[in-house]
């Protein structure tokens, strides 16, 4: 949009929404807006082309995550390789932290409450959250 002219005849659709997708926040991290999201009661990462002038973005990908949980993005957390850390929680999956890679768009978790595991000896992978 030209700051000069910011009459609302002049604005741009960047991100296209739905009464189901909700926007919480963004983020412009290594040439890429990353776009925080709850869709369904359930929290969500999208990945688009960096900001491209004064067209509609392009979606790169919408990031596979663990489960049906709520992320909370640590903007001052981005770390080395174009990636950056977010936690994650569930009802079936305690809060751990995640890193993003935005060129391969590859998650991998690589914190865990590992107290927390191995003294109840629980197992996220024997419960499962539905959305009905």
């Amino acid at each position: 949009m030209d700051v000069m002219v910011p009459g609302e005849q002049n604005w741009v659709t960047l991100i296209e929404g739905d009464e189901n997708f909700m926007i919480e926040s963004m983020y412009y991290m290594y040439g890429k807006l990353v776009v925080s999201y709850q869709k369904n009661s359930a929290d969500g990462i999208r990945v688009y082309n960096g900001l491209n002038g004064i067209k509609a973005l392009e979606l790169i990908s919408e990031v596979k995550m663990p489960g049906r949980g709520e992320i909370d993005i640590h903007t001052g957390d981005t770390i080395a390789d174009n990636a950056f850390v977010f936690s994650y929680i569930s009802y079936t999956v305690p809060g751990s932290y995640y890193r993003l890679d935005l060129d391969s768009i590859k998650l991998e978790r690589f914190y865990r409450n590992k107290a927390f595991f191995d003294k109840t000896g629980y197992k996220e992978d024997e419960y499962i959250d539905e959305y009905i």
